[in-house]
């Protein structure tokens, strides 16, 4: 795999994954400081479950890649 290439898909790994923690951090500021209003709780709790899917499912596919990546380093290393 070419480095642009690895450097392509991190990044395309990393946005989604970074917009994840914002919106968490983001409710979860949200939930605590907001207005005890039920809105601003519900508001909290829709975004921390947004945050947390966002933050998820990239970082799954982060740490898959990252282990594709050391086994094609390691069988690199064994043909060289």
């Amino acid at each position: 795999m070419a480095p642009e290439e690895i450097k392509k898909t991190w990044n395309n790994l990393l946005s989604p994954f970074i917009v994840g923690l914002i919106a968490f951090i983001a409710s979860v500021l949200i939930y605590l400081f907001g207005s005890p209003n039920f809105n601003y709780q519900l508001l909290g709790f829709f975004g921390s479950i947004f945050g947390l899917i966002f933050m998820g499912f990239p970082g799954v596919k982060m740490l898959q890649f990252r282990r594709y990546l050391k086994q094609l380093n390691d069988e690199q290393e064994d043909n060289s």
